[in-house]
């Protein structure tokens, strides 16, 4: 396999409209008609689809997707560094506004070298404790009680044996929340969340009385409440899982989440059809991603949105997504 690969990224592409690859994965068996999945690399998958493929199935790992350099001498937080800082601010404050969770909070980043000591120090970690608890506000105002533990996922749904844990479960709902810009996998990874936690009938799901799940982020708030076929919307996402073992997946996140978003604005102005904002979302993960950039070098991106292929991962995991979620409102946003 790995010598295919080598000859792959040696060779010219002589035809400028096809992608780098093409077809299935060369002597891989096809996963059994009952397959157990691992929740974890079900995740890992969908967050990443063309990644999932290169780093499992080629055994490659590109440099540069989530690396940002940084003076170290200006100690300021790259993106990810950011990010796992909120998060973890966020995951002491929802349930406890106590200023000495501050202070240890802060003691602890500067013991492991992750925030900067002094006076300047103080002030960045104040305006983003300021910055937050609007934020962790909002989480306390959905009332869904306190934090349970990781939630065991052990059932069978149709061919399939979901195996793994769920830890947003909480007393009256499930909550998933992401203190950055709602990037199309978080949409789908919250999607998929919330359909293993629905479908967990004889589990998290009867044993609390409760089937909402609540997913908080930077540009908005939304819940997945009623679901018209959650054994179906969830099957199609194993499905997809199952096809990514042999090859590489249709399921680009951006342009589907692009496509059926101008889809449903049947009252927009705007000349542009679902192809052309998907195709627009597409360039834009290829202009930035070395996945993509690796995977589909060559190809159009026009015939790759019009593709049947495509248009069929849209209609059965994309429309279900947008289907049922729906806004939530609060009382500082009223206010507003």
């Amino acid at each position: 396999a790995a010598l295919g690969v080598a000859k792959r990224l040696q060779a010219k592409n002589d035809d400028e409209t096809t992608g780098w690859w093409q077809g299935e994965l060369v002597g891989r068996e096809p996963p059994a008609k009952e397959m157990v999945i691992d929740l974890q690399d079900l995740f890992r998958f969908y967050n990443h689809p063309q990644r999932y493929f290169v780093e499992t199935h080629l055994q490659m790992r590109l440099k540069g997707v989530e690396e940002i350099s940084v003076s170290s001498e200006s100690f300021e937080l790259n993106n990810l560094e950011k990010y796992v800082v909120y998060q973890e601010w966020l995951e002491r404050h929802i349930d406890d506004e106590d200023l000495v969770v501050d202070d240890e909070f802060l003691k602890r980043l500067r013991a492991e070298g992750r925030w900067p000591h002094g006076q300047l120090g103080n002030q960045q970690f104040e305006k983003m404790s300021k910055e937050l608890s609007g934020f962790a506000g909002k989480i306390r105002e959905l009332n869904i009680g306190e934090k349970q533990e990781p939630r065991l996922i052990d059932y069978h749904i149709g061919d399939y044996r979901l195996k793994g844990t769920l830890n947003g479960v909480h007393e009256r709902g499930n909550l998933l929340y992401r203190y950055a810009r709602c990037k199309a996998k978080d949409q789908l990874k919250a999607w998929l969340n919330h359909l293993i936690f629905i479908n967990a009938s004889n589990g998290a799901t009867a044993s609390i009385g409760v089937a909402e799940s609540y997913f908080l982020h930077m540009d908005g708030s939304w819940k997945f409440a009623t679901v018209e076929n959650p054994q179906a919307s969830l099957l199609s996402l194993l499905d997809g899982y199952r096809t990514a073992q042999t090859q590489l997946s249709p399921i680009m996140p951006s342009a589907a989440v692009a496509y059926v978003d101008r889809l449903l604005k049947t009252k927009s102005k705007s000349q542009k059809t679902p192809e052309d904002v998907a195709q627009e979302a597409f360039d834009k993960d290829f202009e930035y991603d070395a996945y993509y950039q690796l995977l589909y070098r060559g190809a159009s991106s026009t015939e790759l949105v019009e593709s049947e292929a495509f248009k069929e991962s849209v209609d059965e995991i994309f429309q279900g997504l947008f289907s049922a979620k729906e806004g939530v409102t609060f009382g500082s946003d009223k206010a507003d």
